[in-house]
């Protein structure tokens, strides 16, 4: 995505120049988005100040237990990469303490967010600005976004993958980072057509992660009727930190990958070799049913000798359909080769080599 020039034709399709037509309003759009991060600039520490004066430092460390529910994790730490980036503006907007929560001493602790009781109590010490972007803040809920678009240096596109709402974000850093397809688990405070990114997980899913995001949405909203809503999302809040904390942790620390045969058995190469006291043609006959095919049409790489006998030949040991994987019409499950006196089966798991064992041993 590029910026057109001003003499440029608007890419709306309007027909007017850009500055004439959509420039206008994507100016105010952005002025009234960096109104929104200084107002941020501004605000944050105040809170920060304001929940330490009056609720002391057990309501932070009571919010980080909360944030890292189900890991492990040091008491609050200003030099972990969450604090900053998430978990202040969580802490701040979303966090409300359970009243009935049996404590250790008798503290104080907030009736809502620390915003919320801030705006409540000293709406007078703050200026319009200010005013506005906790308001905004408080309507705003922890969610997963898919980045749609990227105006390197300027914006991102979100779309929220829970509840489909859209923004367009003034974010200059991520922009030139961040690329179409990631997911981001992000706080989106918006006022009208303007947006900021305040608060954002220090990792990006990969794409293929909305699918799993999708199968979240129909568990922890399966009774909804109609569309989710931010308010649903809020309510939902610790489910959705610990499936993002559950992600995080598979893709810092993928689990080692297993190979599997087509029955789901982990592979491991087994040669099992026999000796047997008959002609190759005699073995062949008692054991060509462990093919799908009879006859010669049974008979792999044959070998006869000048009087047409029988000198070796090999049977693919197969099976009609299969267990995991409905649309096959068979499944092949090892390799028998009898030459002279020598019978090899060759298989890739120990269930289908002690199967084979039995059958051998059985005909």
């Amino acid at each position: 995505m590029t910026t057109p020039g001003r003499n440029d034709p608007c890419p709306c399709g309007s027909g007017r120049k850009y500055k004439l037509c959509c420039l206008r309003v994507n100016d105010a759009i952005t002025h009234d988005a960096v109104a929104l991060r200084t107002a941020e600039g501004t605000t944050v520490p105040t809170l920060l100040e304001f929940a330490a004066t009056v609720y002391g430092p057990y309501l932070l460390d009571e919010a980080w237990q909360q944030f890292f529910d189900g890991v492990e994790v040091q008491p609050p730490d200003i030099e972990h990469d969450w604090f900053d980036t998430l978990f202040i503006p969580w802490f701040l907007f979303e966090f409300i303490a359970d009243p009935t929560r049996r404590r250790k001493r008798r503290v104080r602790v907030p009736h809502g967010s620390v915003a919320a009781e801030y705006l409540a109590t000293f709406p007078q010490k703050l200026n319009d600005s200010e005013r506005r972007f906790i308001e905004a803040g408080l309507n705003t809920a922890s969610s997963f976004h898919l980045v749609t678009g990227v105006s390197p240096g300027r914006s991102l596109d979100l779309e929220d993958v829970l509840t489909g709402a859209r923004h367009r974000v003034l974010e200059r850093s991520a922009s030139t980072t961040v690329r179409q397809g990631a997911l981001l688990f992000a706080r989106v405070v918006a006022r009208g057509e303007s947006a900021i990114m305040s608060g954002c997980a220090p990792i990006v899913l990969p794409p293929l992660w909305r699918i799993r995001i999708a199968e979240l949405r129909n568990i922890v909203f399966a009774r909804k009727r109609s569309g989710v809503d931010r308010e649903d999302v809020r309510r939902a809040g610790g489910e959705l930190l610990r499936f993002l904390h559950h992600a995080v942790d598979e893709i810092l620390n993928p689990a080692p990958v297993t190979l599997q045969n087509t029955d789901g058995d982990p592979i491991e190469l087994i040669t099992l070799r026999f000796t047997i006291r008959c002609s190759v043609r005699d073995a062949f006959d008692r054991l060509e049913t462990l093919s799908l095919w009879r006859g010669d049409e049974a008979m792999e790489d044959p070998d006869f000798d000048e009087r047409g006998n029988l000198k070796s030949v090999s049977i693919v040991w197969s099976k009609r359909g299969n267990r995991l994987h409905k649309e096959w019409d068979n499944t092949t499950l090892g390799n028998l080769r009898i030459e002279r006196d020598l019978l090899t089966a060759s298989v890739n798991s120990r269930r289908r080599a002690a199967r084979i064992r039995r059958e051998i041993e059985k005909r």
